[in-house]
């Protein structure tokens, strides 16, 4: 069975897209909306045309083993905001894994179909997943997606998510979720260049 909690509703999500269609412009969550979307990403992602995908993927899949070494013994979750599909998220979790660590695997997105399947990838692999339906944009969404301090957190935006918000305030709303030991930890790779850009913070 996939868990996922809803702080963002379908309704909402329907009252934003015909707000941002008379305003003219469509906040780049609607992109992972409609199931048709959705299969237009996976299809982009995986024929190999979308550089930033190949180049982000193939660097966490260098990185997952350094990141996972950087963070505390013991019990880990994992945070993923902008999970997508996730499939970049189980790189880190397999990583965990392969140091014998436990990690509990929480995708943060406002697609359902996304979240769905990265739930169910996370499951597959034999991860604890619970999803969680939300606007990562939204600063009280991310204070709610707060519930559970009882681990040290490993925060994630991977992808070029962090290009649809101010990466500072991110940082610093980010900042006030993490216990001691926690780490945020972004790539990122240019479209304008081959060389991917990557940054964590620890507390």
């Amino acid at each position: 069975m996939i868990s996922i909690k809803a702080l963002l509703t379908e309704k909402e999500l329907a009252d934003q897209f015909v707000a941002s269609l008379k305003k003219g412009m469509l906040e780049e969550k609607f992109f992972y909306w409609f199931p048709l979307s959705v299969r237009a990403w996976l299809d982009l992602c995986s024929d190999g045309a979308y550089r930033n995908f190949v180049r982000s993927r193939s660097l966490i899949a260098t990185s997952a083993g350094q990141i996972a070494a950087l963070l505390p013994p013991g019990q880990i979750e994992v945070v993923s905001i902008g999970s997508g599909q996730g499939d970049k998220d189980l790189l880190i979790l397999q990583a965990l894994a392969s140091q014998s660590r436990k990690a509990l695997y929480r995708p943060v997105d406002s697609s359902q179909a996304l979240l769905e399947m990265a739930c169910g990838l996370a499951q597959e692999a034999g991860f604890s997943a619970e999803g969680m339906k939300a606007d990562f944009a939204r600063s009280d969404h991310l204070t709610l997606v707060d519930t559970n301090r009882s681990a040290p957190r490993l925060v994630m935006m991977l992808g070029n998510t962090l290009g649809s918000v101010d990466p500072v305030q991110m940082a610093a709303t980010l900042g006030k979720h993490l216990m001691p030991g926690g780490t945020i930890c972004w790539w990122m790779v240019s479209c304008t260049g081959p060389r991917p850009w990557r940054a964590t913070i620890t507390r």
